[in-house]
């Protein structure tokens, strides 16, 4: 601070500082400051007047420095200002900022700064909060402080909710047969506060518990007057009259009518109380208006909606729902067709028609969760009903989502729709602090067409998450793309840039990644990949390969079927899958296997330099078959050859006009005449080059002969064997390669 800005204060007062006579600061200040309550504006605002009362809060701000070292009535007054912030704060909050600090205003902006730490992120965090909590089975005033505990929270970090945001989320968060009873507030002009409606609706709650007596009651709001509510099916009520006084209608009410006969169970709708007077018009106050309407004679004008509605006729009342009821009677699958704007067609943007749907199916938040923040929502479906939906935007759920399902119909990227990094549907979540962002999703029954502007499905730092029985076109980025988390399962499901069944005119021109695995744990399982410059990429750890079919893009026209792009680390299992005319390129793998799988049309494995490993590799029990008689695995040096190289077994291949290439040599000599030395090369089967790390020979001569014989040499993957005598004889050799001892 500049020192021009600092005001001095005289240190020659005569009469003592006021501040001096405040003997127990919480009589001024009655909130305790903690972690636990948000209560950091709570406390501060009364503080800062607590402050400016007594001109002190130049002391809090800095602004007011001591004359000098020697200034007594500044540092007793600052000491003052120290005790009293103490003294309102929790001891958990005092003993992260006491012994940082010398001064009032230090230690009034350390404790600003610990509550304002992050506050952007939690800012965020609180927002997803306070948009998806709903009051489920909550107890009604639990669920009303929960909300305003909530704003509370946003307040302290400086993105406060405004009363009208607070009351709307309110109103949106409630079950079904409440919002049917209470959405007309939300039109109210001007809208009601939040303690109107917290009142509203704790009377509400109390009026839904079931009543000892049956006995006809009518319960009149407002000033004189008098109302015909509901009618035998629950329509809405009758318009009342008022004989003189000064009030009148005018306010709005709704009733919970019970008939009998057909209309029995049948809730009561709105009613509207037009009260005519001859005095003043006046307002039926909120916390009023409220009315339950049993089976009562009431005399009044009949509303003209409904004229076969002319008389109430007598019967029990039906106990009300309890909250566990009518959460098991609302409705767990969310129809995309039934809300307004939305085209099944694909002729017109359907995006906000499906994010209704969507932010609907949200609302069935349960208390229950899955992993830490994971909100188990029970399994509740967005259903697409076979419906062609066209989104210009992506579709992205909240973080903190699971047990959540999309499924039943297509949805198509619009002409409009972003390009680059987009997806149809993107399980990101931005910069949400959740350890992991999503848990239990499923994507069922879905064509998804990403009409060459974007992806198709985006899954990042996510758990268990399932893609099933779907088909992806159109993506010019990924098809489907997991990033971080694990356990992403992909099944039955088929992927191409381009719809072909094969030998497409435009083959050499497909790109695009259908699966990309930049995580760990995934499985993809029976998965078809017909069009694609890549066919699954892997960069993640310990994942799996099943069943999987790649004719995605010929290797002669530049494509993979699977790239493993994890140098040094692979540990991933590639098995009883199906390589048609383009195949495996593997960086530097380590603990890679590759069985039971077939390769067509001259496909093959590489193995590719980075840093010069392999270790711990399988390739095993493979079927290659070609015309190029070209090797079925192939390496790669252009960086450098392979120098650490260790487990690697490459063995009981068969292919049919290629040829097989090992690490397991088994060959003899061609020797037809007496001879001393034996040589059998192993070069066209052994897969390194000069490495023979383990022989094994037999010497089998043809006469009746016991010569003396040795290996004398095994460089460049020939071996050499001699004898001491010229002899006749077969050498049978078996050598490996893949083991460093």
């Amino acid at each position: 601070m500049a020192e021009s800005e600092v005001i001095s204060q005289s240190s020659t007062q005569k009469s003592p500082h006021l501040a001096f006579s405040v003997s127990n600061v919480k009589l001024h200040v009655p909130i305790q400051l903690s972690f636990s309550q948000p209560n950091y504006k709570k406390w501060s605002r009364p503080f800062l007047l607590l402050a400016r009362r007594f001109n002190l809060q130049g002391y809090l701000n800095g602004s007011i420095a001591p004359i000098s070292d020697d200034d007594d009535e500044w540092f007793q007054l600052d000491a003052v200002l120290q005790g009293w912030i103490l003294s309102t704060i929790t001891d958990e909050v005092s003993d992260l900022v006491i012994s940082s600090v010398s001064t009032a205003s230090a230690l009034w902006k350390v404790i600003h700064d610990l509550f304002h730490d992050n506050k952007h992120a939690r800012a965020m965090q609180f927002e997803h909060q306070f948009r998806t909590t709903v009051k489920g089975s909550t107890p009604m005033a639990t669920y009303c402080q929960e909300l305003r505990n909530i704003a509370d929270w946003l307040d302290d970090v400086d993105a406060p909710v405004s009363e009208h945001q607070l009351v709307l989320q309110m109103l949106r968060g409630l079950p079904d047969n409440l919002q049917a009873q209470t959405s007309f507030l939300q039109f109210q002009d001007p809208l009601p506060s939040f303690l109107q409606v917290r009142s509203a609706l704790l009377l509400l709650d109390r009026q839904r518990t079931p009543l000892g007596s049956t006995s006809s009651t009518t319960l009149l709001a407002g000033h004189g007057g008098s109302s015909h509510a509901g009618g035998q099916h629950g329509g809405p009520g009758g318009r009342g009259s008022s004989h003189g006084g000064n009030s009148g209608g005018g306010g709005q009410f709704f009733g919970s009518s019970y008939g009998d006969g057909s209309s029995s169970g049948q809730r009561g709708g709105f009613g509207r109380g037009q009260g005519r007077g001859n005095g003043n018009r006046g307002r039926v106050i909120l916390t009023t208006c409220f009315l339950t309407f049993f089976d009562a004679n009431v005399h009044g004008e009949i509303d003209h909606r409904h004229k076969n509605h002319t008389s109430h006729k007598k019967s029990k009342p039906l106990a009300p729902l309890s909250p566990e009821s009518v959460i098991a009677a609302s409705p767990r699958v969310y129809h995309v067709a039934s809300y307004g704007g939305a085209d099944p067609t694909g002729v017109n943007d359907s995006t906000e028609a499906i994010r209704r749907a969507i932010g609907e199916a949200l609302q069935a938040r349960g208390r229950e969760f899955l992993y830490t923040r994971i909100r188990n929502l029970g399994g509740v479906r967005v259903d697409l009903d076979g419906g062609v939906y066209v989104v210009s935007q992506p579709l992205q759920l909240p973080p903190g989502t699971g047990n959540f399902v999309i499924h039943g119909g297509t949805l198509k990227a619009s002409d409009d729709f972003p390009t680059g990094e987009s997806y149809l549907i993107d399980l990101s979540a931005g910069n949400a602090s959740l350890e992991y962002n999503f848990e239990f999703v499923t994507f069922r029954d879905l064509f998804l067409n990403s009409n060459l502007r974007g992806g198709g499905i985006r899954v990042v730092n996510s758990l268990r998450i399932s893609v099933d029985n779907c088909y992806i076109t159109g993506f010019t980025s990924e098809g489907i793309s997991v990033a971080g988390g694990h356990e992403t399962y992909i099944r039955n499901s088929f992927l191409g840039q381009h719809i072909t069944a094969g030998h497409d005119p435009g083959e050499s021109h497909f790109g695009g990644t259908a699966i990309s695995l930049s995580g760990n744990d995934n499985a993809v399982t029976d998965v078809v990949i017909f069009s694609a410059q890549i066919g699954i990429l892997i960069s993640g750890q310990a994942n799996i390969l099943t069943g999987v079919h790649c004719y995605n893009k010929a290797t002669g026209f530049g494509g993979t079927g699977v790239y493993l792009k994890t140098p040094g680390l692979t540990q991933t299992r590639i098995v009883n899958s199906y390589f048609d005319y383009t195949g495996i390129v593997a960086e530097d793998p380590v603990q890679l296997q590759i069985s039971n799988c077939f390769f067509l049309g001259d496909a093959y494995i590489l193995f590719k330099s980075v840093n010069g490993v392999i270790n711990g590799v399988t390739v095993a029990d493979n079927m290659f078959s070609g015309s190029s008689q070209d090797d079925i695995v192939r390496l790669d040096e252009r960086k450098g050859s392979f120098k650490h190289i260790d487990q690697v077994t490459i063995d009981r291949n068969n292919a049919r006009g290629m040829n097989i290439k090992s690490t397991i040599a088994r060959a003899k000599s061609n020797n037809v005449t007496s001879s001393t030395s034996w040589k059998v090369d192993l070069n066209h089967i052994l897969l390194f080059p000069n490495r023979t790390t383990y022989v094994e020979y037999t010497f089998f001569p043809s006469e009746d002969s016991f010569p003396k014989h040795a290996l004398k040499s095994i460089s460049n993957n020939l071996v050499v064997v001699e004898s001491d005598v010229e002899v006749v004889a077969t050498v049978f050799v078996v050598a490996q390669q893949g083991n460093s001892h």
